[in-house]
């Protein structure tokens, strides 16, 4: 027998990456990426769910088509639950001018900061007083509303002053 030579040439996985990168972190109902079905480097293929959830955290995987020397990528989503600030005086208050007013903290019952807007409730006028929870946080906007009342000075109709005989 002759001996015969033949050339093997190994062509290295390509590990397919996407512009969004492997993760991403949001507040629920926040855009999310659209899953391209071709990577940075022109490796074709799928993704186990075509659209990502903005509602749910979840792992995507991409499969490479075959005949691509490329390597499956997971694309990780992290979804965190919008949250409301509460506060132990409600969301309104109903109360008489002058009387007691509560604080307005910077932190929530809930663990959310931010800042009122206006910062001092006052005590002679109705109002609504707004706490934008600082960035970075999934939480909503909260309002306190306060309505103030008048005081009333009762009248009677006999007036203040009677003049009577004794018995």
């Amino acid at each position: 027998a002759s001996p015969n030579t033949f050339t093997v040439t190994v062509t290295p996985n390509i590990n397919p990456t996407f512009s969004f990168g492997t993760s991403l972190t949001i507040c629920a109902g926040n855009p999310v990426p659209a899953l391209s079905d071709t990577s940075s480097e022109g490796v074709i293929g799928t993704w186990n769910s075509a659209t990502v959830d903005n509602q749910s955290s979840g792992s995507y995987i991409f499969t490479p088509n075959a005949g691509q020397c490329a390597t499956t990528a997971s694309f990780n989503v992290t979804v965190n639950p919008i949250k409301t600030p509460t506060f132990p005086f409600g969301s309104s208050l109903t109360m008489c001018a002058g009387s007691p007013v509560p604080n307005l903290p910077n932190n929530s019952s809930n663990g959310i900061t931010g800042l009122w807007t206006p910062n001092v409730v006052d005590n002679n006028n109705s109002g609504s007083y707004v706490f934008t929870p600082d960035p970075g946080q999934c939480a909503t906007p909260f309002t306190f509303d306060v309505t103030v009342n008048a005081n009333i000075t009762p009248t009677f109709t006999f007036g203040i002053l009677q003049t009577i005989c004794a018995g």
